[in-house]
C-alpha cells in the first residue's frame, strides 16, 4: 500500500487514502506491505530515475549517483512522508507550510509562516528540520 494516510488539496478538499486503509487493516492482524514515501526505496527510484535523465546513459547515471556534488531536493507537504523520507536518503527537503496537510498546524493559509513554528511543528512531529520551507507550492 501506498503510506499516505490523507490528502488536502488547495481547494480545501480532503480525503482518506490507502494508508489509512492499511493501517486499519494492520490493527486487524493483517500484513501490509508498504511502497511509497517515507521508505527508502521510493526515493532512491526516484534518484535513479533523475540521474539517468540528466546524464542520459546507465554508466554516467551511475557516476552521477556517486557524485557528492550532485544534490536533490524533494518539495512536499507532508512531514512524515516528505521531509523525513528525503532527510532519511540524504536529500535536501524543502516544507510547503501553508497549504496541504499540515496548513491548519501552521495556523492557516493566511497565517505567516515562520521559522519557530516549522521546527517546534518539526519538534513534535519527531521530524529533522528542513532545509527550506515554502508558503505554498503552485505553477
Amino acid at each position: 500500500a501506498n503510506p499516505d494516510l490523507r490528502v488536502i488539496r488547495p481547494s480545501g478538499w480532503r480525503a482518506y487514502l490507502g494508508g489509512s486503509l492499511a493501517a486499519y487493516y494492520e490493527r486487524l492482524g493483517g500484513q501490509v506491505i508498504y511502497f511509497g514515501k517515507p521508505h527508502s526505496s521510493a526515493f532512491e527510484e526516484a534518484r535513479r530515475q533523475l540521474c539517468l535523465a540528466v546524464a542520459g546513459n546507465e554508466e554516467a547515471a551511475l557516476e552521477l549517483e556517486l557524485d557528492e556534488d550532485f544534490r536533490i531536493c524533494h518539495v512536499g507537504d507532508s512531514l512524515q512522508h516528505d521531509v523525513r523520507g528525503a532527510r532519511s536518503v540524504g536529500f535536501a527537503a524543502a516544507f510547503v507550510g501553508r497549504t496541504g496537510l499540515h496548513a491548519d498546524d501552521m495556523g492557516g493559509q493566511d497565517a505567516p509562516l515562520t521559522k519557530d513554528g516549522v521546527r517546534d511543528l518539526c519538534l513534535e512531529h519527531k521530524v529533522p528540520l528542513p532545509q527550506a520551507c515554502l508558503p505554498r507550492f503552485q505553477w
